[in-house]
């Protein structure tokens, strides 16, 4: 899925996010997203690395629901005007190394990938492995959720190599992720701002989940 430099935004809402489908173009053009707050130390990592034209490959451990994808999406839309900027939804090696290098080769520009678990890793892997051997400057950011916390520890020790960059991203939102929920949340739909007051006071335990579920009750589609 490439990223456009140039959008026509559409006259739509944010609701059909906000009920819990996948981000689209128009929501993030629209900024219907709720910033993470580890959002920001991501981005900068991967600026950081296509500016400098150092190769590097990300991993993002998530919980489930934690809003990772949306976080790659946004991370992908902030840059795309200064890199080509692409999701990988489906990968077959000749064709998917082929149409990076083309890329690479009109561009001339440090590439900006992000991949779900939904491509096996070893097929990142191989990618990144056919990159390099062709001088082809890029940062791949790759995502894979687990349901098992312990899983995820051992997953990410697995991964202590200098070379490596990995980040945790919870589900549990914080203090000041809850106040953004309640801020975005409760300007769009002020019928609901005390249920939403309520859950930003909370102690803990609080993800997007229930500031949605909360605006949207049956109607959410998690």
């Amino acid at each position: 899925k490439i990223y456009p430099i140039n959008y026509d935004n559409e006259t739509i809402t944010c609701e059909d996010f906000f009920k819990g489908k996948d981000i689209e173009f128009n929501n993030l053009h629209n900024d219907c997203d709720i910033y993470r707050d580890i959002s920001s130390e991501i981005e900068n990592i991967v600026r950081n690395r296509l500016n400098n034209r150092n190769n590097q490959l990300i991993y993002l451990i998530s919980e489930p629901s934690a809003g990772t994808t949306t976080i790659c999406n946004r991370i992908l839309w902030n840059i795309k005007n200064d890199y080509p900027s692409f999701e990988l939804v489906s990968y077959k090696k000749q064709n998917t190394f082929e149409f990076l290098q083309k890329v690479y080769s009109s561009s001339n520009k440090p590439i900006l990938i992000f991949a779900d678990h939904k491509i096996a890793e070893e097929n990142i892997k191989s990618l990144v492995a056919e990159l390099n051997t062709k001088n082809i400057t890029f940062v791949i950011i790759y995502v894979n959720r687990f349901l098992d916390k312990n899983e995820a520890i051992r997953y990410k020790k697995e991964l202590k190599n200098p070379t490596k960059i990995s980040y945790n991203i919870v589900e549990e939102l914080s203090r000041k992720e809850k106040q953004s929920f309640y801020n975005k949340l409760g300007e769009k739909y002020p019928q609901k701002r005390s249920e939403l007051l309520n859950l930003r006071n909370s102690n803990g335990g609080i993800t997007p989940f229930h500031f949605l579920f909360t605006v949207f009750l049956e109607n959410y589609d998690n």
